[in-house]
């Protein structure tokens, strides 16, 4: 059974692979909807509608798309040039797994410390479905 590890990652942006990727994560979620009857003892629920938001950092380089953090910084808009499609990977061959949305950049930040790499994090929020999704 294989494992994965922060190697196996990477993280796509349309079909451009962005270089130098510390980390990336993703947060699913599914509203959950009351549906408790009058008179009933105990609450019961369902599945509404589901979102996701995430994050990735990566080192800030002159090959860094400005596309991803120019907006959000320069004019404080939200980052939609026709909705970004953002691809995160893991794996290799017939084990390579992926989640892949359209998504509108809502955050960027860019740091630098004393002896570190400059970098820059991105946050984002889903808008529609998952364009691609193979967990297993």
């Amino acid at each position: 059974m294989p494992y994965y590890s922060g190697r196996d990652g990477s993280l796509l942006v349309g079909t451009t692979t962005i270089g130098r990727v510390q980390n990336w994560s993703i947060n699913a979620t599914v509203d959950v909807l009351e549906t408790t009857d009058l008179g009933d003892n105990a609450r019961t629920y369902t599945p509404g509608i589901k979102s996701a938001t995430g994050s990735a950092t990566f080192f800030y380089h002159t090959d860094t798309p400005s596309t991803l953090l120019a907006p959000v910084i320069q004019t404080g808009a939200v980052v939609d040039s026709d909705n970004v499609s953002l691809d995160l990977r893991w794996g290799t061959g017939n084990n390579l797994r992926r989640i892949q949305a359209t998504v509108l950049i809502n955050s960027a930040e860019i740091s630098v410390q004393t002896g570190e790499v400059m970098s820059a994090t991105i946050n984002f929020t889903m808008t529609g479905d998952y364009s691609a999704l193979t967990l297993t």
